[in-house]
This record gives C-alpha cells, sequence and structure tokens, in this order.
C-alpha cells in the first residue's frame, strides 16, 4: 500500500520536524501496512517560503540512510502550492515531482478562490504532466459536480483521510463521501503531518470506506511512476 501525499520529511516545512519525529510516523505508517511513502514536502513560489532543493534532497539521502533496515520504500516529490510563477517553474524543470515522473501533486488556496482551476489544469497538461489535485474536498469554493468535472478533465484527484473521518467538520466529510459515491476519488492519502496532526492512518480510513460504499481504493500510482 503506497501513501502519496505527507509531510514526514524532517524540517524541510510545517511537518515532521526532526528524524526522530519522521522514524515515528514511517513507524506508524509501517504498522498501517503502507510499504510506499511519497515524501511530498510544500513548493512555495516566494521569497518567503521558496523550497530549498539541496535541503530537501539532502534530508532525504540522511532519511533513506536512517531507513535501510526498514520495510519501507521512500519516493521523493513535493506537495505543489500553484502561484503565477509555477508555469515557467515546470517549463524549466525546476520542481521536483513525484518519484521523478510527470506526476505532480498540486493545491491551491482553501478558502480564497484566485484561479480559474480546470483552466490551470489543462495548461499544465498540455506541458505534459499528469495532475493529482491535493484535497479538493476541503476547498470551500468547489462543489462535488465542480470536482468531479475537473477529474473528468484527466486529472486524478486525492482526499485525505482526516477528510474522511470527519477530523475538519461534518460539511467537509460530507463532500468527501459524495465523491467517493460518484467514484471521483483516485487516491486516498494520509497528509501526514506529525503524530497528532494529521497522523498517519490509511489503514483505518481504507477499511472505514471499503465498509461503508463498499468501494475499494487501490492508491496504486506505483504502477505509473518511475520506481527509484
Amino acid at each position: 500500500m503506497i501513501d502519496i501525499h505527507t509531510h514526514i520529511l524532517p524540517a524541510v516545512d510545517d511537518g515532521a520536524k526532526s528524524f526522530e519525529d519522521s522514524l515515528k510516523m514511517i513507524q506508524l505508517e509501517i504498522e498501517n501496512g503502507v510499504d510506499t511513502i511519497i515524501l511530498t514536502p510544500h513548493y512555495f513560489k516566494n521569497e518567503l517560503n521558496a523550497q530549498n532543493k539541496d535541503l530537501i534532497f539532502a534530508q532525504y539521502e540522511k532519511l533513506l540512510e536512517k531507513t535501510k533496515d526498514l520495510n519501507i520504500k521512500l519516493i521523493l516529490g513535493s506537495e505543489i502550492y500553484y502561484s503565477d510563477e509555477i508555469m515557467d517553474e515546470l517549463i524549466s524543470n525546476k520542481i521536483i515531482t513525484l518519484g521523478n515522473s510527470k506526476y505532480l501533486l498540486i493545491e491551491f488556496s482553501l478558502y480564497n478562490e484566485y484561479y480559474n482551476i480546470p483552466d490551470v489544469f489543462l495548461d499544465i497538461m498540455a506541458l505534459g504532466y499528469k495532475v493529482i489535485f491535493a484535497h479538493p474536498e476541503r476547498y470551500v469554493y468547489l462543489s462535488v459536480n465542480q470536482i468531479k468535472k475537473i477529474s473528468e478533465l484527466g486529472c486524478l484527484i486525492q482526499i485525505n483521510t482526516s477528510s474522511i473521518l470527519g477530523d475538519f467538520g461534518r460539511k467537509i466529510q460530507k463532500k468527501a463521501f459524495k465523491l467517493i459515491k460518484n467514484k471521483s476519488v483516485n487516491f486516498i492519502a494520509s497528509d501526514a503531518h506529525s503524530l497528532n496532526v494529521r497522523k498517519p492512518n490509511l489503514k483505518e480510513t481504507l477499511q472505514f470506506v471499503e465498509k461503508k460504499f463498499k468501494i475499494k481504493i487501490e492508491n496504486r500510482i506505483d504502477l505509473w511512476i518511475k520506481k527509484n
């Protein structure tokens, strides 16, 4: 099983603060039956939050070394916060994609509709990239029908375990349920940030979904992306 959206790489964003935290989160992932984790630190293109790629690669190599005896595969990626500069970054190959593939995990503001999301995704796909839309159930300005139409463009939809389990409130949970029911969901991921906030809990969530909806979400992006 694979968790495609995590903030387990330490000391690079608002996720794990130390290697100790990372290792505890990875152990919890293993206990949840996860054998592959995609590490997706935030990518913000602005002066205050510019992603330090050298630091990220260094932390990734250290984490690989610290987990070499564990039954876990770690793949590097990023969660891209879309802004006007992102297209140029993609054209110049400056962004860390998922597993050095053409797959991108992309998010927008949760509360303010700054962009026409379908148009943005069409522009990105025109460059040859494959889009995974991060946790759209949390966007206050997007309806279930709007998200479904985005999926019909060829975008893949990832929703959070916390949304399904009701941690973000009943309204977001109901939206997640509707997306699952109309088969618009391609991936369920933990979006894990710590052992307390959005902790790794894929097993519990996938079992809940399968029991409630009689639907099995495979989470098999590993069939598509280049393995490291």
